[in-house]
């Protein structure tokens, strides 16, 4: 009787263990992947106002507080969200005058998201026409960064 309970014993351990193996990809906070700032416009010229999209190719996963900063060549823009909200995991926009006293438009966009589960390895970069984006993940943040320059007609 008490080699039978050991045994019954023995098989649930391994059961509880192997249950608590499986895969955790629940609890994985992933930054949004993005593949281009696009304008609602085909050509900029100065003094004209336009929006800017960065579109996701690929939503993030388990963000919370985020923080969009768009930057160009002489206006900074900040917006807080809580990503994930209604409305709020969508393409990130900007509308802006496109500057006068320049003839190409440098555009960046940062988003800083707060994790909410644990991070995944992000780190690294991609091209995108006429320019390109920058991952960086940490243990309670994550990063992206995307540089675009287009010509100003």
């Amino acid at each position: 009787m008490k080699k039978l309970f050991l045994w019954t014993a023995a098989v649930m351990m391994g059961i509880i263990l192997l249950g608590s193996c499986e895969d955790d990809n629940d609890v994985k906070s992933k930054l949004p992947v993005f593949s281009d700032i696009v304008f609602d416009t085909d050509v900029l010229r100065a003094g004209e106002t336009v929006t800017a999209t960065a579109v996701q190719s690929q939503k993030g996963k388990l963000l919370d507080r985020t923080e969009y900063t768009w930057k160009n060549n002489d206006t900074t823009v900040v917006r807080n969200l809580i990503y994930g909200q209604k409305g709020s995991d969508g393409n990130p926009s900007w509308t802006f005058v496109v500057p006068s006293n320049v003839r190409t438009l440098n555009l960046t966009f940062t988003g800083r998201y707060n994790l909410s589960g644990q991070p995944v390895n992000q780190n690294g970069s991609q091209s995108i026409p006429s320019g390109s984006v920058v991952y960086q993940m940490a243990s309670l943040v994550g990063y992206v960064t995307i540089t675009k320059s287009v010509r100003i007609e």
